[in-house]
């Protein structure tokens, strides 16, 4: 797949309720890590990978991004989107979808980071279908687990989060907040308030048009205290 194919829409809109007695002033996405924004990262990796234009879909605190950011990072052009009230993650990215030009979206979690050859992996992608990267993590009690079949990579089913032994100690495959989504299977959804994670993935597997990508590389996840304080050692 060519990268022209692709607009790169990054989720920032949340409330981050979880961090926000430990950052209050700001959405999550620009958390300091080492003296930087959290979202800085994400577009060096954006550059790497060879985007040019970027959309960010914003709610929370918007004002606060567009300032602290502005139109551009580097050689990275950046248009906002933003919603007047919460839509969800699926509604925020049909939203933003509304105004790409692209038959597919490259879709991010604003507040997340999985380390990732994606220009390899996209360039790979030959088959008009719908994916979700996926990761192995030794404690997956936070995320929901992903089901799939290992010969052809079609995404099964979603098991949501639970915390026993079995899933604190043993490697599983998880949701890494990265999708590329074909335009008009998320413009199609009728609502437009929902989950990409609990609405609009489990509806694709049921009609097996959600494949996976195998990520090996490291992953982390600032939306808890206990992981925003990892991630000051993660891009060292």
């Amino acid at each position: 797949m060519d990268l022209s194919k692709l607009t790169p829409i990054l989720l920032a809109g949340g409330l981050g309720s979880r961090l926000q007695h430990v950052i209050s002033d700001r959405p999550k996405c620009l958390a300091p890590i080492n003296d930087r924004p959290f979202i800085y990262y994400i577009f060096d990796q954006l550059i790497q990978i060879g985007f040019k234009d970027i959309l960010i879909a914003t709610h929370h605190l918007s004002s606060v991004l567009t300032e602290r950011v502005g139109a551009s990072y580097k050689s990275l052009s950046i248009t906002y989107i933003y919603e007047p009230e919460p839509l969800g993650t699926g509604g925020a990215l049909k939203n933003a979808a509304s105004q790409c030009k692209t038959e597919y979206l490259f879709c991010m979690n604003a507040d997340s980071y999985l380390e990732h050859d994606f220009r390899k992996s996209i360039a790979s992608l030959s088959i008009s279908s719908n994916y979700i990267y996926i990761v192995n993590i030794l404690n997956s009690s936070r995320f929901g687990v992903v089901e799939y079949d290992e010969n052809t990579c079609i995404v099964k089913n979603f098991h949501e989060k639970e915390t026993n032994e079995l899933r604190i100690h043993a490697p599983r495959s998880i949701n890494a907040g990265i999708y590329i989504i074909c335009k008009d299977d998320i413009l199609n959804v009728w609502d437009s308030k929902f989950s990409i994670e609990t609405y609009f993935l489990p509806m694709l597997t049921e009609t097996q048009n959600l494949l996976c990508i195998a990520a090996q590389g490291k992953f982390i996840d600032i939306g808890i205290p206990n992981d925003y304080r990892k991630a000051q050692s993660f891009f060292t």
